[in-house]
């Protein structure tokens, strides 16, 4: 019977048998603060970090560790645990404004996934015509309100024109 490594010796031969377990050493990944999971390896093992975590309108900025250089994506595995950290960045996309007479674009923003906007109240004029408000164009923005959400895409708006009536005098 082994005990915490030690025995005591029978006044015979013995054989002892023992097996080293994959993945004494453990990887501990954080993503954006949080615990995202870890697993075990054998030290001196190659590690692939190329499959990177992804996410709904972000982009994965990618591994870093104090312990090891994992700059290149794949390191080989040292003695003892070692953490990687990793955080998401939101994806940002054009809020594009559409003349819908001239097709010009007068206007734009540059908005983060998941960032709220609106498009206020101000009155364009120009020719005869005045604005009475915009229409969605392309993008799948959702609304909350009277502001928008801004997609994982880009956004076009196109201005609704209405005719001004010109009184003679």
């Amino acid at each position: 019977n082994i005990s915490r490594g030690s025995f005591k010796m029978p006044a015979c031969d013995i054989d002892i048998y023992g097996a080293f377990s994959d993945g004494d050493n453990k990887i501990i990944f954080i993503v954006d603060g949080a615990p995202y999971g870890s697993i075990g390896v054998t030290a001196g093992q190659m590690v692939d970090l190329r499959l990177m975590p992804t996410k709904q309108g972000y982009t994965f900025t990618g591994w870093t560790c104090d312990e090891i250089d994992v700059s290149e994506g794949e390191f080989v595995m040292p003695e003892g645990d070692i953490v990687l950290r990793g955080s998401f960045i939101p994806n940002a996309y054009d809020v594009l404004f559409l003349d819908t007479v001239s097709g010009e674009i007068i206007g734009s923003s540059y908005l983060d996934y998941g960032a709220s906007f609106s498009l206020g109240d101000k009155v364009y004029c120009i020719e005869g015509k005045v604005s009475s408000g915009w229409v969605l164009l392309y993008g799948d923005v959702v609304t909350d309100g009277d502001k928008y959400i801004m997609p994982d895409s880009e956004v076009v708006f196109g201005i609704v024109w209405d005719n001004c009536l010109t009184i003679m005098v």
